[in-house]
């Protein structure tokens, strides 16, 4: 405990005591903001360091399978052209087959259209005869053809219905009426001039004209069924199936060989890249922190010294000064009181504080 009794050095020892605190604090506060900075630093170095290894594990993988990508796409593109051209030699070959499974049909309707010719010119008929329209709509020869006709009929009814509803003009409906007659006229005169005079003929070749239908009916028919055949043996396509089969097997190889690449790279290859990229950080981690525990152990000697400065103000001076005067300023004025004799004692020192 100091001597109070002389209040000069008891004062002279509490200033080196609060100096030394103040010195002490300042330093703390130094360290405990540098340890800040430097654990920024780490947790920012940690960050990059394994940002740095994400990006490259991820690029160099991606550089793997790009590798393997870019021969698979050429092996699908000869496999596509391969494709292409086995197509075009299958569609040449149905072609060929539904020509030659179809020939006789067709020499058949050919006939047949220069039977209609002839019996047209044997007994002077209409040339309209010939045509397959004539029949759709003055002689049905299906149910395709009434339709056709039940359409057409209908188009004359609605249009004077939608002319009425919409109140035409007088004109436009005139119109309208005279255009529907004279379509009518031209149909009775065609009619006339054909079924009327010519029915026989009409009869004759309306049954060749089914005929002719009937064959050209069956030829698709038999293209169709020739078209979903799925029996390619016929078209000799052995050598595009064999190109195709190789092609495949070469694809099915690369793929292998990428899927051995990749998992080489993620059970061995990435621990190496992770680790050289460790190894090439190792010294400056090092070295930050030993700062850090540099750092650490001055902030623990710094708070031991606080904590003992204060402990000792506390109990040696507090009680006799008061917290509030134990300042630099105040304990200098003190003593300058007690040397110029204005203050006897520390108390009356205190008490003429301003």
């Amino acid at each position: 405990m100091p001597d109070i009794t002389f209040p000069r050095e008891f004062l002279t020892d509490a200033l080196n005591v609060v100096d030394t605190l103040d010195a002490d604090r300042q330093q703390l506060q130094q360290y405990n903001d540098h340890k800040k900075q430097l654990d920024k630093s780490l947790e920012t170095m940690t960050r990059n360091i394994e940002r740095e290894k994400a990006e490259t594990v991820k690029s160099r993988r991606a550089d793997i399978e790009e590798g393997f990508n870019k021969q698979i796409k050429a092996v699908d593109g000869e496999i596509s052209a391969i494709n292409g051209r086995r197509a075009k030699a299958r569609a040449e070959g149905v072609k060929n087959r539904v020509a030659d499974n179809t020939a006789g049909l067709k020499e058949e309707i050919a006939n047949l259209k220069l039977q209609i010719s002839e019996y047209i010119k044997a007994n002077q008929a209409p040339g309209l005869l010939k045509s397959r329209l004539f029949y759709s709509l003055f002689s049905p020869i299906n149910i395709t053809d009434w339709i056709l006709d039940i359409l057409l009929a209908a188009i004359p009814v609605l249009a004077v219905v939608y002319a009425y509803y919409k109140q035409v003009s007088l004109t436009t409906f005139i119109g309208i009426i005279v255009a529907i007659v004279v379509l009518v006229v031209i149909y009775v005169v065609v009619a006339s001039n054909t079924k009327g005079k010519h029915h026989e003929a009409v009869y004759a070749c309306k049954n060749m004209m089914k005929g002719i239908e009937e064959r050209e009916k069956t030829i698709r028919a038999i293209a169709k069924n020739i078209q979903k055949d799925k029996d390619d043996t016929i078209y000799n396509l052995g050598d595009y199936d064999n190109e195709l089969l190789e092609k495949n097997r070469q694809k099915a190889d690369i793929n292998a060989q990428k899927a051995e690449a990749l998992n080489q790279f993620d059970s061995a290859t990435k621990q190496v890249l992770t680790e050289e990229i460790d190894a090439k950080y190792a010294e400056d981690l090092r070295l930050l922190r030993g700062d850090i525990a540099q750092n650490a152990d001055a902030v623990s000697t710094y708070t031991q010294r606080v904590a003992a400065g204060e402990n000792r103000l506390n109990n040696e001076f507090v009680q006799y000064v008061g917290t509030r005067n134990l300042t630099h300023d105040k304990i200098e004025q003190m003593i300058g009181m007690l040397d110029s004799g204005e203050a006897a004692s520390v108390s009356d020192a205190i008490s003429k504080i301003k």
